[in-house]
């Protein structure tokens, strides 16, 4: 329960127990940390209460059991002393919290902190990340939504080698509610974008048998790329359709629903133009025939027309069911038959596009080449 006018420096600090630093005002000048565990070492856990840090604070290459901030305020300025451009302000620190390479053996724990400035994680190694995340009652004047994090601002998260990711605050939260606020909170580095902390994220969901959250992070890491870069607009309509069709190749089912639904549908339109005499036999053979112009009788030995066989036969281009060859919408029957033929066309590069990227997604090329 101290005030200090400066700012308290323990870098290379050597400790044997735990350090406890609580209701202190600490921080002077901008130009260095308000407080600064630069290098320290601490046997036990660090533990910052109910306190203020003027210039934030500097815990580079910190080495303790454990991290917990709780109730505490860290102002910060534009930049904050990192290898990124985006956290340097003329090569002099500007405040935020700094955890750039420091290892804990346990966790990281941040409670009800208010900070002004940047955070940078960069190739911090720890067993858990814990960010409680307060949640409004609704009244008048508060805030009834759920906030992101308490650490506001742009994080730096490359290189992070986290085992547990954990956003508590509520028992009531959803899976669904935990993941928005990952995601949310994994977007705070862009437009600097790192993809190690989606893949460390997934890999940490994973472990907890979460597989579908997994790869919704990890798609959410390729759409991303396309939010931190300027990308020309064939690419962003490309990447649109693979993010959409395949979930950038980690959702192959997509495109199988898709495939089934044109399949569906036409069936539905093949269907109806062979009732309505539009899909005729493509041999002008039967088609001159007495039998046929009269009660559209074919020959024993010509191929039945079946509409949902012959939907998958245009529509799949690695499959030969032979009715492709036999049938085909007649453009000269009136503009019924010249739109089914034009569905036809569209109803066989849809089949070749669809087919083509569930086999690249199946296969993983499409996740390479991005």
């Amino acid at each position: 329960m101290v005030r200090v006018g400066g700012a308290v420096d323990l870098e290379g600090f050597q400790g044997g127990g735990d350090l406890l630093i609580e209701a202190c005002i600490l921080g002077g000048l901008p130009s260095q940390p308000g407080l600064s565990l630069k290098r320290a070492e601490i046997a036990g856990e660090v533990r910052i209460e109910s306190s203020d840090i003027l210039s934030g604070l500097d815990a580079e290459k910190l080495h303790a059991r454990s991290l917990y901030v709780e109730e505490t305020f860290l102002t910060g300025g534009k930049g904050i002393g990192s290898d990124s451009p985006a956290l340097q302000l003329e090569g002099k620190w500007a405040g935020g919290l700094s955890l750039k390479d420091a290892q804990l053996e346990e966790r990281a724990y941040f409670k009800a902190v208010t900070l002004m400035g940047p955070v940078s994680l960069r190739y911090a190694q720890m067993q858990t990340l814990e960010i409680v995340v307060k949640q409004g009652s609704g009244k008048e004047g508060e805030d009834s939504g759920i906030g992101l994090s308490p650490l506001a601002g742009w994080v730096d998260l490359h290189g992070i080698s986290v085992s547990c990711w954990v956003f508590s605050g509520s028992e009531d939260w959803d899976s669904e509610t935990r993941l928005r606020l990952l995601s949310g909170w994994l977007r705070r580095q862009l437009p600097h974008y790192s993809a190690h902390p989606y893949e460390s994220l997934a890999k940490a969901l994973k472990a907890e048998a979460d597989e579908d959250a997994a790869l919704r992070i990890l798609i959410q890491k390729e759409d991303d790329v396309g939010l931190a870069q300027n990308l020309p607009l064939w690419k962003r309509f490309w990447r649109g359709l693979l993010r959409y069709t395949v979930g950038h190749g980690y959702r192959p089912e997509w495109a199988l629903g898709l495939i089934a639904g044109f399949i569906v549908l036409g069936t539905i339109f093949f269907g109806l133009g062979y009732r309505n005499g539009v899909v005729v036999p493509a041999s002008t053979d039967i088609l001159v025939q007495e039998d046929y112009q009269k009660c559209r009788k074919i020959p024993d030995d010509y191929p039945a027309f079946n509409a949902f066989i012959y939907s998958i036969d245009v529509f799949i281009p690695f499959l030969d069911l032979i009715l492709e060859h036999y049938w085909i919408p007649n453009a000269n029957t009136g503009w019924c038959g010249c739109l089914l033929r034009i569905y036809l066309w569209i109803h066989i590069i849809v089949g070749w596009f669809l087919s083509t990227i569930f086999l690249t997604a199946v296969t993983g090329i499409i996740r390479k080449l991005e």
